[in-house]
């Protein structure tokens, strides 16, 4: 009877190292999926912006197309280049 008690008892501690060693994967694929989901979430925040951003440059150029004149478009267009007018200074924000 010894025997099959031992063989029982065998099985079992086999069994908990299974289970111990399953739940530790899991909790690793748990944790890289979690780094995988924040990193996907600041790209898609930067991405967002950037599509805000274009989104305002359009609304801006749409909004000079219909209410400006040909002067202003052009002007318009010019600063955004780098150019303007003798003697004045252009300021860029670097943001």
């Amino acid at each position: 009877m010894s025997s099959k008690a031992a063989n029982g008892n065998h099985k079992s501690i086999v069994l908990r190292v299974l289970v111990v060693a399953v739940c530790l994967y899991l909790l690793v694929s748990v944790g890289t999926l979690y780094k995988e989901y924040e990193s996907k979430r600041a790209e898609l925040a930067e991405i967002e912006a950037q599509i805000k951003e274009s989104q305002l440059n359009v609304d801006e150029m749409n909004d000079l197309l219909q209410n400006g004149t040909e002067k202003e478009i052009m002007e318009k267009e010019l600063l955004r280049n780098g150019y303007s007018y003798p003697g004045v200074k252009i300021y860029k924000n670097i943001d």
